[in-house]
């Protein structure tokens, strides 16, 4: 009887899924960075100066960008839910660019210098997300069709 209507929801696991498109972009801007700030900053190139600061950024930096994760994972799993709509999506994913600009601002507050610099970190973070947006859209990832 109808077999001409098309309905969609909000694919929740999908959603939360696409959390490694985040931070593989991330990761990605991050190795450029390097090899930008580290290779073509001095008069040649230096590999082993990018192999040091990724080995950093991998060893050292893990705590942080695992708790950011589970963050993330913990604010999609609650947030989305059956009635969940595309503008349910992107004001989480708006929220999650404004949770570690906070939290840069708070850290940065407490620090004796004034280096806004750092807030140079937060270009990747929304370039990511909007990467991780055209990624769900992009062949309707973000539904699931109901025919």
């Amino acid at each position: 009887m109808f077999k001409n209507i098309e309905l969609s929801e909000i694919n929740n696991d999908r959603v939360v899924q696409s959390l490694w498109v985040l931070f593989s972009s991330i990761g990605a801007f991050m190795i450029v960075g390097a090899i930008v700030r580290f290779g073509m900053g001095n008069d040649e190139f230096s590999i082993g100066l990018i192999f040091y600061y990724l080995l950093q950024v991998i060893f050292f930096g893990w705590p942080m960008w695992g708790g950011i994760w589970l963050l993330f994972y913990i604010i999609e799993r609650f947030t989305l839910g059956k009635k969940s709509t595309t503008k349910t999506v992107a004001i989480l994913f708006i929220v999650e660019i404004i949770l570690p600009f906070l939290f840069l601002i708070i850290v940065l507050a407490f620090e004796n210098r004034a280096n806004f610099l750092g807030l140079i970190v937060l270009v990747p973070v929304i370039l990511a997300q909007c990467i991780r947006w055209k990624y769900l859209k992009h062949k309707n990832r973000m539904y699931n069709l109901i025919k």
